[in-house]
């Protein structure tokens, strides 16, 4: 059961467009986190990024953003060379749960 994950469906109909989220961003294998640490760097620094919140694990990051600004990160990504398995809200993210390495 440690490979269950809940994943909350963002419902862009009654979601509130303002509102901060923590949006995981699935790469693979992340091998040079510092890679991860300066494309949020960009992000931030594009205002794409709400918090100095992220959590880089073995092949994910996660940070906080408007869920107007999810399009506008995943075109970021690709111009930054990254191949994204998913995108997605963790459960225990979203409602304020710890992070398991």
């Amino acid at each position: 059961m440690n490979d269950v994950l809940l994943i909350k469906k963002l419902n862009v109909r009654k979601f509130n467009k303002d509102a901060v989220i923590p949006v995981t961003f699935n790469f693979g294998i992340i091998e040079d986190r510092s890679v991860y640490v300066d494309i949020f760097n960009k992000l931030k620094s594009k205002g794409l990024v709400q918090t100095d919140r992220v959590v880089i694990k073995n092949d994910s990051m996660t940070i906080d953003v408007l869920s107007n600004d999810i399009t506008e990160i995943i075109e970021e990504l690709l111009k930054e060379n990254q191949k994204i398995y998913g995108v997605y809200i963790l459960y225990d993210n979203y409602l304020g749960g710890k992070n398991n390495e």
